[in-house]
């Protein structure tokens, strides 16, 4: 076997590359995906979180922000700990405290299990925003890096699209007190609009 024929075969990338960093990506960017998803979700929750729990425009707003505060300390840790333990280590991490939050949420007795819920929701949040983009860079090869990095920006905002379209479908299913956009269409319209018709 000849010297060049041997570096070619070294530098040639595995069979199964590609196949596992199809795998890394998906399962590495379902982080934005949640991320995007709890962000946009409490739109439509909000009007049933005020007749469970009883919420006040103090407590709304509570609920509403805590994941944002969340995001603001996970985002400011969570790399260090990256740094530290290792981003897949960490990401399998963040997994587990997304788990744990949904969790909370869906089972929160009250306004302070909820707000609670919320913020773990939002560490998990910023740990995803700060590690999975650096995750994707490293393991990505630099011709393909810019565009499996942007994936996650794209399960972001896909994330946000879900939770409206769910938003949408509960509220016209079960109703809401504030209504949505889609219920328009189906409304009745205004007597008040035929009086001047005749």
């Amino acid at each position: 076997m000849t010297p060049t024929a041997t570096a070619q075969q070294r530098k040639a990338p595995p069979a199964n590359h590609k196949k596992a960093l199809r795998t890394a990506t998906i399962i590495s960017t379902f982080g934005g995906l949640l991320f995007g998803y709890d962000t946009g979700v409490i739109n439509g929750a909000l009007p049933y979180m005020q007749e469970d729990l009883g919420l006040t425009p103090l407590t709304e707003g509570l609920v509403t922000s805590s994941l944002l505060f969340g995001a603001a300390f996970g985002a400011l840790f969570g790399g260090r700990l990256a740094d530290r333990n290792g981003r897949r280590k960490m990401i399998m991490v963040l997994a587990v405290i997304f788990l744990v939050g949904t969790l909370a949420c869906t089972f929160a007795p009250n306004t302070e299990v909820m707000i609670l819920a919320r913020f773990v929701l939002g560490l998990a949040v910023g740990g995803a925003s700060v590690t999975v983009p650096v995750y994707l860079a490293e393991v990505s090869p630099s011709a393909r890096r810019g565009r499996i990095v942007t994936q996650n920006e794209l399960m972001i905002v896909t994330g946000q699209l879900l939770a409206f379209i769910f938003n949408a479908y509960l509220g016209n299913t079960f109703g809401e007190s504030g209504g949505s956009g889609a219920g328009c269409w189906s409304s009745p319209p205004c007597p008040r609009s035929h009086s001047g018709s005749g």
